[in-house]
């Protein structure tokens, strides 16, 4: 015996068997026709009445929305978000479906424990009825029949367990069918609060995302102000210092004038201030060097200058950490004597 599949079946043009030789088995051929279609392979289709249902238009809307709410980033592609939308709405459709097919299966599990109901009904009707006396009718003198001798065989007891049997198994499978279809519905349940969660979960942590975006854009915006601040009014202290050095030095020789015509008075801290900054100051001599030597002597007074900068600064700073501990140990005493 063969087996063939239906695409197969009508390329089949003979079958033989053969003698049996050495075995106690006759050989079996089969010839087939040399060219065969492939089987056909049925694509998915969309259900039209679902998509097209009142019902479930809303249904439709959400899922999209939702969909290309939450996987629309600009680390995805919009061909991978289009594809992997279109997956996605494949599966509510099937969805749908089987929810439908549930609903149409219980209908008719419901009709026929209606119908089985109804049977039962009108046997017990006609049992009653079987039950009542029925008139004589005449009947001719016949001879009886001759039963051989043996059991009696009770037809009406037969059926009567049988149609008990069929309608055990039939109330099992029902009562089987309801089970597997609650667990079903509890499944259903729990996974639909699953969604849910999830869904409030991820919009949660998108709205926490983007606020924390929004407070990272707004300090890097407030922090590179500062730093612009910062550096223009550095650029304009150092232009301010640059010109009181110049005017300093064109000036220098009138101030020893000065100077000079006031030594018989005593000197305040402003003229000390001034005398030492004069002794520190070297005089320029530049008038008969080139090219590279002035280039060799602006960078020695850039390179002093530099460091005198960062000499200010860090006294600067020691200044601002000393005038914080003072304020700091001021607080303290306060606080203690209030005590």
């Amino acid at each position: 015996m063969f087996f063939v599949d239906k695409y197969l079946f009508e390329k089949v043009t003979s079958s033989e068997i053969g003698p049996i030789t050495w075995s106690d088995h006759a050989p079996i051929s089969i010839s087939m026709s040399e060219h065969f279609n492939k089987p056909p392979s049925f694509p998915w289709r969309i259900n039209h009445f679902i998509l097209n249902a009142s019902k479930y238009q809303d249904a439709h809307v959400s899922n999209l929305e939702e969909f290309f709410q939450f996987n629309v980033t600009p680390e995805v592609s919009p061909t991978t978000v289009w594809c992997a939308h279109k997956a996605y709405m494949r599966g509510h459709f099937l969805s749908l479906a089987a929810r439908d097919k549930k609903i149409r299966e219980a209908k008719r599990i419901q009709l026929l424990e209606d119908i089985i109901r109804l049977t039962q009904v009108n046997k017990k009707t006609f049992d009653a009825e079987e039950t009542k006396p029925k008139p004589k009718l005449f009947m001719p003198n016949l001879v009886p029949l001759k039963i051989p001798d043996g059991e009696k065989v009770d037809f009406d007891d037969i059926h009567r367990k049988r149609m008990v049997k069929d309608l055990t198994e039939l109330q099992t499978l029902i009562e089987a069918h309801f089970e597997s279809r609650k667990k079903e519905e509890e499944e259903l349940l729990s996974l639909t609060e699953r969604m849910e969660k999830r869904r409030a979960e991820r919009a949660e942590q998108l709205r926490i995302r983007t606020e924390r975006e929004k407070e990272r854009q707004t300090r890097l915006a407030e922090e590179r102000a500062r730093k612009e601040e910062k550096e223009n009014s550095r650029r304009a202290e150092e232009d301010n210092k640059k010109k009181k050095a110049l005017s300093n030095m064109l000036h220098f020789g009138g101030y020893l004038q000065k100077t000079e015509k006031r030594g018989g008075k005593k000197q305040t801290e402003r003229e000390k201030k001034k005398m030492i900054l004069a002794q520190r100051r070297k005089p320029l001599n530049i008038e008969n060097l080139n090219e590279d030597k002035l280039r060799v002597e602006a960078q020695k007074l850039y390179n002093k200058i530099y460091q005198l900068e960062a000499e200010k600064f860090d006294l600067q700073e020691k200044f601002e950490k000393q005038k914080y501990e003072i304020n700091v140990l001021r607080n303290r005493v306060t606080d203690y004597q209030k005590m």
